[in-house]
């Protein structure tokens, strides 16, 4: 029972229940592709004045090795679904940059029986990534008490070129976020999920294209008020025996009229021959509408 005028202690359970997680699904890293998909948008705290939002976000990826380029332009549009849910739809315009050495090329392993040598036949491409629909809502689990839980569906209307970073696939993705608020205001955000890929119809890029997988992030978020906060993350993502271990940055500015401003960062540590891209610089304008006052934001 808690003493009168102690705060509860953190509870570490659900650290140790995803570390169990991760250290069971590592395995010994094949020289392999990992296909790009971008976090689920953990925005809105569930006590949050929050009605919907509109983010209209710039991202610039690059790889040191490959010589890889992509930028793209996207919006992220979320609203209420009842009381405390939330749904989404995201949308992405992408320009890739293959500089001569294309997936197929790199990845030869991927190729479909409908693949054409020299396909795509181009190095410098544009087209809609996969728009994604997705839901969250809070709930409670053994073990980990008050817990959000993310579903999101790809749908498999990409451009196949685009691979890894978009495709024709129908991505499916479940996750589960836990807060822990170590003290104010100071927190971690934890996160696990996974991914099961329902590879492309066209038979231009094979089923090993599209590994199934799960992810594990832990973030320390600075919380700075309403709409404004800077975050430290690591990912660990694990795609049948092929590995990701990635580092971010984000920092988030209020703005007038209740809208927000955000910097992030994001850096692959791992073997050049598996990872999408090495470094990714995302530029985001948040257009924000409330219920009335001021809305509490949670980091995603």
């Amino acid at each position: 029972m808690q003493r009168a005028g102690k705060p509860l202690a953190p509870d570490f359970r659900p650290v140790l229940i995803l570390a169990l997680l991760l250290v069971s699904g590592m395995g010994a890293g094949a020289l392999a592709q990992i296909p790009y998909h971008d976090p689920l948008p953990w925005y809105v705290s569930p006590d949050s004045t929050f009605s919907r939002y509109l983010d209209v976000s710039l991202d610039r990826f690059e790889d040191a090795h490959t010589r890889w380029q992509g930028n793209r332009v996207g919006l992220t549009a979320e609203m209420r679904a009842g009381r405390r849910a939330l749904f989404y739809f995201r949308a992405y315009l992408l320009a890739f940059n293959t500089a001569d050495l294309p997936a197929l090329q790199r990845w030869p392993g991927i190729a479909g029986e409908e693949a054409e040598a020299g396909w795509p036949f181009e190095t410098r491409m544009v087209g809609f990534a996969n728009p994604e629909l997705g839901l969250m809502a809070p709930f409670s689990l053994l073990l980990l008490g008050k817990t959000w839980l993310g579903l999101a569906v790809g749908l498999p209307i990409g451009k196949e070129k685009l691979y890894p970073m978009s495709s024709a696939s129908f991505p499916l993705r479940a996750a589960l976020k836990k807060d822990l608020t170590l003290f104010s205001p100071l927190h971690l955000i934890l996160v696990g999920g996974g991914v099961a890929e329902l590879d492309s119809s066209d038979e231009i890029l094979d089923s090993d294209a599209f590994p199934d997988g799960f992810w594990l992030r832990a973030s320390l978020v600075w919380l700075r008020g309403a709409r404004g906060w800077l975050s430290l993350s690591v990912q660990e993502e694990s795609r049948q025996e092929r590995r990701s271990t990635q580092v971010g940055l984000d920092w988030w500015i209020p703005l007038r009229f209740g809208h927000s401003f955000g910097v992030g960062v994001r850096r692959e540590l791992l073997d050049a021959s598996q990872r999408p891209f090495q470094t990714q610089i995302t530029l985001t304008w948040r257009l924000q509408g409330t219920d009335g006052g001021e809305a509490q934001e949670t980091p995603p």
